[in-house]
């Protein structure tokens, strides 16, 4: 399952150099939410915490208070180009899911495309990923 969430991040507060907090909000199914997100890059390894609350359920706004989204990961940057992580994530009435992961960038001129291959633990499922990003004025 492919949870795509669209959303705003406030200003990014840095507490100490490479930790960062932020504000988030946005509108999933009609239905608002908000919450505060955590970054912290510390050498080779990056830490994200993030936690949502929302007005309801996505797609069943009824104002009362529910638990969105727990997010959590830990990843650690061998090198420029291999990426290990590992992430866990609620979302809404879900089980949480534990998904190990593997990435690889390769840049391409002004380009950089980007695999992950990973693995969702709780439902014994594999899953993969393929992007691009151009980089502007390079």
């Amino acid at each position: 399952m492919l949870i795509k969430i669209k959303y705003l991040h406030l200003n990014s507060v840095p507490v100490k150099k490479d930790v960062y907090f932020e504000g988030t909000l946005g509108v999933k199914n009609n239905t608002p939410w908000a919450g505060p997100r955590m970054t912290a890059t510390l050498g080779k390894w990056k830490i994200v915490l993030w936690t949502v609350i929302s007005a309801g359920w996505a797609g069943d706004p009824d104002w009362t208070v529910h638990s969105l989204l727990d997010y959590e990961s830990i990843s650690y940057a061998a090198n420029s180009k291999w990426e290990f992580g590992f992430t866990s994530v609620r979302y809404q009435k879900d089980d949480r899911k534990n998904v190990p992961s593997l990435s690889y960038k390769l840049p391409v001129g002004p380009t950089e495309v980007k695999g992950q291959a990973s693995y969702d633990l709780t439902n014994d499922d594999p899953m993969f990923w393929l992007g691009v990003k151009y980089l502007f004025g390079k």
